[in-house]
């Protein structure tokens, strides 16, 4: 079996309100039973490449992240949650 890799570029973390008008990177999707056959391989994959992985089951959708991407994401997200600081960075940019 295949690594699970994208082709795709690097991700663009697009929020809220934001002017960024690209579309979110397509992900590699496998089935739970294939997941669970393959966790250590799909680990690795993901750790090595970066690329997000959905796994699809009978009760819904879960994503494998690399534990870097995962703190990648977090940190802006929890920036943008302090109220006024996303108003405060543009009138900063603005001068």
């Amino acid at each position: 079996m295949q690594k699970a890799r994208s082709n795709c570029g690097p991700s663009v973390l697009v929020l809220p309100g934001s002017s960024v008008t690209t579309q979110p990177r397509a992900m590699n999707t496998i089935s739970l039973r294939i997941a669970q056959r393959d966790l250590l391989r799909l680990v690795e994959s993901v750790i090595d490449s970066d690329d997000p992985l959905e796994i699809v089951g009978p009760h819904g959708r879960a994503v494998l992240v690399s534990a870097e991407v995962w703190r990648d994401t977090q940190e802006p997200l929890f920036l943008l949650s302090i109220p006024g600081l996303r108003e405060s960075l543009k009138e900063q940019i603005r001068g």
